[in-house]
């Protein structure tokens, strides 16, 4: 999972903002649910019009996997579900539907199993119309438009998304969104990940025997691959490049503290 911010200022077109805000308008109009639910099904399209602009938060990664994909259909993910919640049942956020700020742009493998399912930790307050304010909710799946969300998943050398944090409310909402994100149900996803974890474990390995080298006699020419290594490893945990945080994971969990330069 990446982190995205929206930067301010940064907004879809004003030819689109107008057309959101006049089917919100719509929605708050309207009857009863039926409605609403025609609305936004009838306008589906919308969302899909602004796709190409939020991959450019992201560098053309699925904000959930980090996975680049230029032969799928990237979805555009109601993080808060528009028509309907489930776990327990209940309307959904309908007034966020055309809300460019509740989409997240998702690969069809993490999407297929999220769906409207969208459980609040117990007691949480729940917002239920346009004036309450969603932030007051603790959702139980991770946003990855949250800091404080995206730091509770890390991986393992298998290429496995597992939580970071080892028991507690935080624990559960890693693990169970990593099983309805799908984050280690698609093989192809796992062999990339390890790819990448083992490419930073035989960088690392090099540079240590290298460095070990380097203590008894200096050669300029370990000295420039040694550079070389560290650069590599660098461009690995840079937001552009594809499973980042998994390099990332790779070299917080290392224990060496010229291990965690190469990060810096």
């Amino acid at each position: 999972m990446i982190l995205i911010n929206y930067p301010a200022g940064r907004q879809p077109s004003e030819e689109w903002l107008t057309r959101a805000k006049a089917l919100t308008e719509q929605l708050e109009a309207a009857a009863d649910r039926p409605a609403r639910d025609k609305i936004i099904d009838d306008n589906a399209a919308l969302w899909g019009e602004v796709k190409e602009w939020l991959m450019t938060f992201s560098d053309d990664k699925c904000w959930f996997s980090e996975a680049k994909d230029v032969y799928s259909h990237w979805h555009v993910e109601h993080f808060r579900p528009k028509k309907e919640a489930k776990d327990p049942d209940r309307d959904g956020y309908w007034w966020r539907a055309f809300d460019y700020l509740n989409y997240r742009l998702c690969g069809s493998v993490g999407n297929a199993k999220k769906g409207s399912y969208f459980p609040l930790r117990p007691g949480s307050a729940a917002a239920t119309c346009p004036t309450d304010n969603c932030d007051d909710e603790a959702p139980l799946l991770l946003d990855p438009t949250r800091a404080d969300d995206v730091i509770l998943l890390t991986f393992a050398e298998t290429g496995r998304a597992v939580a970071a944090e080892s028991a507690g409310w935080l624990r559960e909402r890693a693990e169970r969104s990593i099983e309805r994100y799908k984050l280690n149900d698609h093989p192809p996803l796992l062999r990339a990940r390890s790819e990448v974890w083992n490419q930073c474990k035989v960088k690392i390995d090099e540079m240590e025997t290298l460095l070990a080298k380097q203590q008894k006699s200096e050669s300029p020419t370990r000295k420039e691959r040694i550079r070389k290594l560290v650069s590599e490893l660098k461009e690995m945990t840079r937001r552009r490049s594809q499973f980042s945080s998994v390099a990332h994971g790779f070299i917080d969990q290392d224990q060496r503290a010229w291990v965690k330069r190469c990060a810096a």
